[in-house]
């Protein structure tokens, strides 16, 4: 009996502890964050409204109905070029990958519509970006894309070569 109480203890005192350990997938996120970090991209965790949000899953086992709100990794990289950087309004869309991930559909935001810089930089590279993207912004000097984060290198490669090539897209002049 002693030695039951005993090695009931100890796993009273190591559970907690291997419990806070992070994960393969944290890891993995974790070394994700810093590569991108050393090639200038900026990573902030942050909330959006959630573009579908389903009732259920936002209210609490009370019945009370919850914010819909989206938990999301904003990557975002920003231009060094002042003067270009504001030839195209800001804008900020929604992505729905569900319909046709091939295709993605993208929804302004606000009611007004896009540039025509936005409209070609979705059309020709969004498309690659991963389909647990929510939302991509631009405010004039910053491109975003707020994801849902997975450990996966290939798709946070994909978030990089948009970032990169979108901000290129987005602040050379038409007449380069």
């Amino acid at each position: 009996m002693t030695y039951l109480l005993i090695g009931l203890v100890l796993v009273l005192i190591i559970a907690p502890i291997v419990s806070i350990l992070p994960s393969r997938s944290q890891k993995q996120i974790m070394q994700i964050r810093q590569t991108m970090m050393g090639r200038g991209v900026s990573i902030e965790l942050t909330e959006i409204d959630d573009p579908e949000p389903n009732q259920a899953k936002y209210q609490t086992s009370t019945g009370r109905q919850l914010a819909a709100k989206l938990k999301v990794t904003m990557y975002k990289k920003t231009t060094t070029n002042r003067e270009a950087s504001q030839r195209v309004a800001a804008w900020r869309v929604t992505c729905d990958f569900k319909s046709d991930p091939k295709m993605p559909q993208f929804q302004p935001v606000s009611s007004s519509a896009l540039p025509a810089k936005a409209e070609l930089l979705l059309q020709s590279r969004a498309v690659d970006l991963p389909e647990s993207t929510a939302q991509i912004a631009w405010d004039g000097k910053t491109l975003a894309v707020f994801w849902v984060e997975q450990a996966s290198p290939e798709l946070a490669e994909k978030v990089f070569t948009f970032l990169d090539e979108g901000l290129q897209c987005l602040v050379t002049s038409d007449k380069d």
